[in-house]
């Protein structure tokens, strides 16, 4: 079952544990005994029944572990249930084609602190409504959103934040078990994921106008070259009075 491992209630109950790679629980089953006749046989009690299932986890096959990757979001209201986030795409199309998306997403763009060369822009971060939040989130002492924002952005394993009546919390590294939830939904929370400043529409637009008007500025510049050229020669050339 690669990542999955059945196994039984070390407690000796009736449960019984999927375990994601040995380490995360994360579905059990319940049952209990449905008694058909109880009989009294040369002084011996004999019970007659079978199990059935009245209880089992998960309920929806958005709590099951890991399901969508990391940095893939879980809906349960749509098909397939499971989407990248924004700046993210598939890690691999053909395991997602059948129906496997543990392996979740990749980023489409570098950040700047993993390559710093590309842009100089500084990431920026996407806003991201109505979200159950990742596991994991590291509690930060800020005063303010902004400082929260500042505190994610200085760690370059920061990948997400959030600022709320709870204060501020940062995700390091991939983030797993996000769920898009419906609007309304009282649980739903606003996220911010971290992407490369490219991932956000009008910065290619600012690119090509700071190219344009470089063009610009570097073609004036050369045509006053020449007029200052062209008045020089042409003061010499004038005969004398």
């Amino acid at each position: 079952m690669g990542l999955f491992s059945p196994e039984p209630d070390p407690n000796g109950t009736c449960q019984y544990y999927i375990f994601w790679n040995r380490t995360e629980k994360y579905w059990h089953s319940v049952k209990e005994l449905s008694l058909s006749h109880v009989t009294e046989e040369e002084n011996e009690i004999k019970i007659y029944g079978k199990w059935n299932q009245f209880w089992s986890e998960p309920r929806e096959q958005c709590e099951v572990y890991a399901y969508c990757g990391a940095f893939g979001s879980c809906n349960q209201n749509s098909l397939p249930f499971y989407n990248c986030l924004q700046g993210f795409e598939l890690t691999s199309e053909s395991d997602w084609q059948l129906n496997d998306s543990s392996r979740g997403c990749s980023r489409k763009t570098d950040l700047l602190c993993e390559n710093r060369t590309s842009s100089k822009e500084r990431d920026q971060f996407w806003t991201h409504y109505c979200m159950s939040f990742p596991q994991d989130a590291v509690s930060m002492v800020v005063g303010s959103s902004g400082e929260c924002e500042s505190a994610c952005l200085s760690n370059c394993s920061c990948t997400a934040y959030v600022y709320d009546d709870n204060g501020c919390s940062i995700w390091i590294g991939d983030l797993l078990n996000v769920k898009q939830l419906s609007v309304g939904d009282s649980d739903g929370r606003t996220l911010y994921i971290r992407l490369a400043a490219s991932e956000f529409p009008g910065s290619s637009n600012k690119k090509i106008i700071g190219f344009v008007m470089g063009c610009v500025a570097g073609i004036a510049a050369a045509l006053c070259l020449l007029l200052v050229v062209w008045q020089k020669k042409g003061g010499k050339s004038r005969p004398p009075k």
